[in-house]
């Protein structure tokens, strides 16, 4: 970096800010995939992105556990549902 060594959590919390960004960029995209795939790829975009989402709530520090949603979660994605 140009400002210096960035510690793990600054790391992690650009890593998870460029997935986002990237999530959205292919969001873009998921319309005009067939049916079966677009549902199973808007699920996992959604998962992963709760997942980073539940990282960015741990101030970025992985060292604390698994980060994971809960299979109620996930079933709210696979209906379209973001909670």
């Amino acid at each position: 970096s140009p400002h210096g060594p960035i510690g793990p959590e600054s790391a992690v919390a650009a890593l998870l800010g460029e997935a986002d960004r990237l999530y959205r960029s292919g969001d873009l995209g998921i319309p005009v995939l067939p049916f079966r795939c677009r549902v199973a790829v808007r699920t996992a975009r959604l998962v992963y992105s709760a997942i980073g989402s539940v990282i960015a709530a741990r101030g970025y520090d992985v060292t604390v556990g698994r980060a994971f949603v809960t299979p109620v979660q996930k079933a709210w994605h696979e209906a379209g549902r973001e909670r």
